[in-house]
């Protein structure tokens, strides 16, 4: 069994296709892609449905013009009819990333930024507060933040509840160069492996799955992948 890692680059995807591809995804979307004001934010809103179009058709070879997206009941968007096909998506910056499995996964995907690491003290426990300040040099406290933040967003995703979980309520160990979850009663817990890494020097990703996943495959994608999917389904 495998979980699917796949990603691309807003940066490599001209505004023309954004155009286009808004015709092919979901009512929702192009509804709130028309409500922001950056077209950066537009392009990301786009590109993540075609990213997860794309991904459940490479990886389980579902048409995507056959998907059907729901939402349970904390905002979880979901796979009408399709339980044992879950997907989990996430964007910052210039990188779209989806994570695509048989069994519950959640992926994030954060751009660094110093700014944000003074919230540490109000949504980290207190062992992983400690966790940051035992880092000797200031970059590399930021490098731990922006890990644990993403673990955190990756395991509030697998369990549909967001921040409705509060982040508080669970927290991290880097254990033998593994990141093992406890939840709040001291208990590890082993149902789920997290792995984090950096997309390049501005970027922290992190992913959570099912124990039972063994092996993680990436997907780099550019705008030529997208179009070839959307000429065999939609055109």
């Amino acid at each position: 069994m495998a979980t699917g890692i796949y990603y691309i680059s807003i940066d490599h995807v001209t505004d023309n296709n954004i155009k286009k591809w808004q015709q092919y995804i979901s009512e929702e979307r192009p509804l709130r892609a028309s409500e922001y004001l950056f077209w950066d934010d537009v392009k990301r809103c786009v590109m993540g449905e075609m990213l997860v179009l794309y991904a459940l058709y490479d990886f389980f070879e579902m048409p995507p013009n056959k998907i059907e997206f729901e939402l349970l009941e904390y905002g979880k968007p979901v796979i009408k009819g399709a339980n044992e096909c879950q997907f989990s998506l996430s964007h910052s910056g210039k990188w779209v990333v989806c994570a695509v499995s048989s069994s519950l996964v959640g992926i994030d995907i954060e751009k660094k930024d110093e700014r944000h690491t003074q919230i540490a003290k109000n949504y980290y426990t207190e062992y992983e507060n400690n966790r940051i300040q035992m880092i000797s040099d200031y970059e590399g406290r930021i490098e731990e933040f922006y890990k644990i933040w993403t673990l955190k967003e990756s395991y509030m995703k697998i369990t549909g509840l967001g921040m409705y979980k509060g982040t508080d309520t669970f927290e991290f160990h880097s254990e033998g160069g593994k990141e093992i979850l406890y939840e709040n009663d001291g208990m590890s817990n082993g149902k789920y492996c997290f792995l984090s890494e950096s997309m390049d020097e501005q970027y922290i990703m992190s992913l959570g799955y099912e124990s039972l996943e063994t092996i993680v495959e990436r997907k780099e994608l550019n705008e030529n992948d997208v179009e070839k999917l959307v000429r065999r389904f939609f055109i």
